[in-house]
């Protein structure tokens, strides 16, 4: 658990989709291993909330 904590520390991409994220919608996206099936599909799915967002 700890080496996944540093993963999405370490991950300068992950941490400013998550700012972006949190800067346009208020809230946090957190990683769940039930929702997403790796670090890359967390990221698209983050992309993809930026996207929506900034359309409105």
């Amino acid at each position: 658990m700890n080496e996944l904590i540093q993963k999405l520390r370490q991950d300068t991409e992950i941490q400013e989709l998550k700012k972006k994220c949190h800067e346009l919608t208020g809230e946090w996206i957190p990683f769940h291993w039930d929702c997403f099936k790796d670090f890359d599909e967390y990221k698209e799915y983050m992309r993809k909330v930026i996207r929506e967002q900034e359309k409105n």
